[in-house]
């Protein structure tokens, strides 16, 4: 039981780890389709995350709906941080 925890933890760490490349990669590409990208892969960090937990069939199901709602919130904060570190542009042309 212990390797899938260590499984699980593995693969939460290594979305968040995809993600922190792909904020470094995208930001200078962020109004071409480096935006679009980081967003489509911020949403997939979201939804894996929230799946992680779901898959350790050991732990009570409250317990995972709750550990899936506090990790695709952290998720969540991590996904925003990066934008705003890595410098993504929002708006790039006005007219």
């Amino acid at each position: 039981m212990k390797t899938k925890s260590v499984i699980l933890i593995s693969a939460f760490v290594l979305l968040h780890i995809i993600q922190v490349i792909l904020a470094v990669i995208t930001a200078s590409y962020s109004c071409k389709p480096g935006g679009e990208i980081y967003f489509i892969t911020g949403l997939i960090c979201l939804l894996g995350n929230f799946l992680i937990p779901f898959f350790h069939t050991s732990i009570h199901v409250w317990k995972r709906i709750v550990m899936a709602c506090l990790l695709s919130l952290l998720s969540a904060i991590m996904w925003v941080v990066f934008f705003v570190v890595t410098d993504h542009k929002v708006i790039c042309k006005l007219f």
